[in-house]
């Protein structure tokens, strides 16, 4: 019996080539944005973490 969902594109020689090469500058476009958001969730979490060891302390 053949499973379609364990190798869909199989018969592709390119399949897991062609996915790659688009990667890099995706990644790197979503990351120019994401490490400004990144920056202020960090300052946010930081904030957070922050005044939750002061309650605790206090």
């Amino acid at each position: 019996m053949h499973h379609p969902t364990v190798h869909p594109l199989s018969d592709d020689p390119c399949d897991g080539e062609a996915i790659q090469p688009e990667q890099p500058t995706g990644i790197g476009v979503e990351l120019g944005l994401d490490t400004l958001i990144l920056r202020r969730l960090r300052q946010a979490r930081d904030l957070i973490l922050a005044t939750m060891l002061r309650r605790q302390q206090s």
